[in-house]
């Protein structure tokens, strides 16, 4: 990874650190920004949401939480595990919507991201942390 001029990583140099990736990502999961489920409409052709036949039209949600901390979906939810975004095999990306998904998703996700990473960075080259009690 080259160190941009003043001693500190870019963004692009962040980007590059799957680790710090996976800590953001698990840290994104564990903490929902938005509780509360956003409306979506079923389009004209209906859906079928959990096995259940849903209309045309119907006004449908779901929060992160329930989608974060689905056993099903992510083993042990309740614990902090970065390393489960490190298995590429797993398919885990799609299931991370602290950003939301589709159409109206998120604007600023880039930039999210970039700050996020830069933020994590800084923290974690400006303080020497270790853990205390159980994690």
């Amino acid at each position: 990874m080259a160190i941009s001029r003043r001693n500190e990583p870019t963004v692009r140099d962040l980007e590059r650190v799957p680790y710090l990736t996976a800590v953001i990502k698990e840290s994104l999961r564990l903490s929902s920004g938005v509780t509360a489920g956003l409306l979506r409409i079923v389009p004209a052709a209906g859906a079928t949401i959990a096995g259940v036949e849903v209309p045309p039209q119907t006004i449908v949600s779901c929060g992160s939480t329930f989608v974060h901390f689905n056993a099903d979906i992510f083993q042990k939810p309740e614990e902090f595990v970065p390393e489960r975004w490190l298995d590429e095999s797993a398919d885990l990306d799609k299931w991370l919507v602290a950003f939301s998904r589709g159409p109206r998703m998120c604007l600023g996700i880039n930039l999210a991201w970039a700050e996020l990473r830069l933020g994590f960075g800084h923290v974690f080259r400006k303080f020497d942390l270790e853990p205390k009690g159980k994690l």
